[in-house]
């Protein structure tokens, strides 16, 4: 799968797959405002790049250990 084919907003349950962490993680960051989320037609989506970003923070931060 090209990166042209992965999805731009991802579900709840994508997001909590592609970070290996319960779906209720998710939902508790998107409740404290920690992960930038958006409600359409009831159901939430998670960009991308928040995701990324998130990953190259974490990985970044754990060098400087």
């Amino acid at each position: 799968m090209g990166i042209h084919d992965e999805p731009e907003l991802l579900t709840v349950a994508q997001a909590a797959n592609l970070l290996q962490v319960s779906e209720r993680t998710i939902h508790r960051h998107i409740a404290a405002g920690s992960l930038p989320a958006h409600k359409f037609f009831g159901q939430w989506r998670i960009p991308r790049s928040a995701i990324e970003r998130g990953i190259e923070s974490a990985l970044s931060g754990s060098e400087e250990r």
